[in-house]
């Protein structure tokens, strides 16, 4: 790369995200989300499109800053950010408040997820079986397609919850539920995505005999498990918070290795291994959640620089599936919703699926996991950009409808439906 050319190049990033950073903080207090779509937009930027968006400027023969063949020399880092997105949901579910109460949430997340996975698996299988790029796929191609989306479609997030508990100090049944009901449908994306490379494995020709997928999810478990148990024997005597951030890193980095080179998903091994963490010893659980928190947010940014550096070419066919996935997936959620309240007793309300359209950073790891392990899987990449454009859509109007469903339950008390309205117009 010359000079010039790489001047050229940097400028465009540098241009780029402060345009986007600007327009995308106005944007977030209007419309309240939280995924930084700005970092997506500079992974992009340094990934193979600022080729082609130079090029369309009359720029040519300029090569990315991280082209595909040095992004595959970064794929252990990858599969650290994807491994810690795992950590963290596993870090957050206490067993014992998840399932010590009512099963009013466990009944809202079994059911939704469900039937939002069977509902996203059967129309990919339907589409694929119509249109003639799909029709010449092996049912076994078109499965790990569907099986794919519906595990993505099936991701929710209780980040925005959080946010507005903080923010205006919502509480009470509705939200009760919501939180320990997102929690879960996280574990159980995250179980049926680990799932999939297991069903999906493809196994060494030097194996002496080839692992069935019962096998493959038995040792992904066990694996995470493990690890946390050694964690747990490291950790406990340790107070200084500098030496558990590297206990932390030393052994995600190793579970996430582990599971990279079994060709399992880093994110269900690391899940275990954050159960495992904070569920063996209540007196050191509080403090690796706190660490834990303290590292998301350069987490996250590493996962989404790297999503959007590998987000190469989107199609104009992948955003328009993106587009379809994210109405389709909105609608079984109404619908899964309602039939879940209609399920789960009295108390529970029937619109709940108007809070379950945020998917957050679990989504964009998933799509990040599926494009490192299956690099040549057909339509691999409509369905990669379909997954992200869809993760965008869905932050636009996510937070306002689960904040209108917390008004509409009276338990947002400090703020009005008219005083939403006035906020969002200013």
């Amino acid at each position: 790369m010359q000079d010039g050319e790489l001047a050229a190049l940097l400028g465009v990033i540098v241009v780029g995200f402060m345009v986007a950073h600007t327009v995308l903080e106005r944007l977030q207090t209007r419309f309240f989300f939280s995924t930084g779509v700005e970092f997506l937009l500079l992974g992009a930027l340094l990934g193979p499109n600022a080729v082609a968006l130079l090029e369309g400027l009359g720029v040519s023969a300029v090569s990315p800053v991280l082209s595909l063949e040095r992004l595959q020399t970064f794929s252990p880092l990858m599969a650290l950010a994807v491994g810690w997105v795992g950590l963290l949901v596993g870090a957050e579910l206490n067993l014992g408040r998840l399932f010590g109460r009512n099963d009013e949430a466990i009944g809202v997340s079994a059911i939704t997820s469900a039937l939002v996975f069977l509902g996203v698996l059967g129309g990919v299988l339907g589409a694929l079986a119509l249109w003639p790029p799909g029709a010449a796929l092996a049912l076994r191609e078109r499965l790990l397609l569907g099986c794919t989306l519906g595990a993505i479609a099936a991701t929710t997030t209780p980040v925005a919850l959080s946010a507005l508990q903080r923010r205006y100090n919502a509480d009470g049944p509705t939200t009760d539920v919501l939180k320990r009901a997102l929690g879960l449908d996280e574990l159980l994306a995250i179980l049926g995505f680990g799932a999939i490379f297991c069903v999906f494995h493809g196994d060494s020709a030097q194996a002496v005999r080839a692992l069935t997928a019962t096998e493959w999810f038995v040792l992904s478990i066990g694996l995470g498990g493990v690890l946390g148990g050694l964690f747990h024997l490291l950790i406990r005597d340790e107070e200084r918070d500098g030496a558990r951030w590297f206990l932390f890193v030393g052994i995600v980095m190793f579970a996430s290795g582990a599971a990279w080179w079994l060709s399992l998903s880093p994110l269900l091994v690391n899940l275990v291994l954050g159960l495992t963490m904070v569920n063996v010893s209540d007196r050191t659980s509080d403090a690796i959640v706190d660490v834990l928190h303290r590292t998301a947010q350069p987490m996250h940014i590493l996962l989404l620089l790297f999503a959007g550096a590998l987000w190469s070419a989107p199609s104009w066919a992948g955003v328009g599936l993106g587009v379809v996935f994210a109405l389709v997936r909105a609608g079984l959620i109404m619908v899964a919703g309602g039939v879940a309240g209609a399920f789960s007793g009295a108390g529970v309300r029937r619109d709940l699926g108007r809070a379950m359209l945020g998917q957050g950073p679990l989504a964009v790891a998933m799509a990040l996991n599926f494009a490192l392990a299956f690099p040549q899987a057909p339509l691999g990449a409509e369905l990669y950009t379909a997954a992200l454009v869809a993760v965008l859509l869905n932050e636009l109007w996510s937070s306002r409808s689960l904040r209108g469903l917390l008004i509409d339950a009276g338990d947002l008390r400090s703020i009005t439906p008219t005083s939403v309205a006035h906020a969002g117009e200013a």
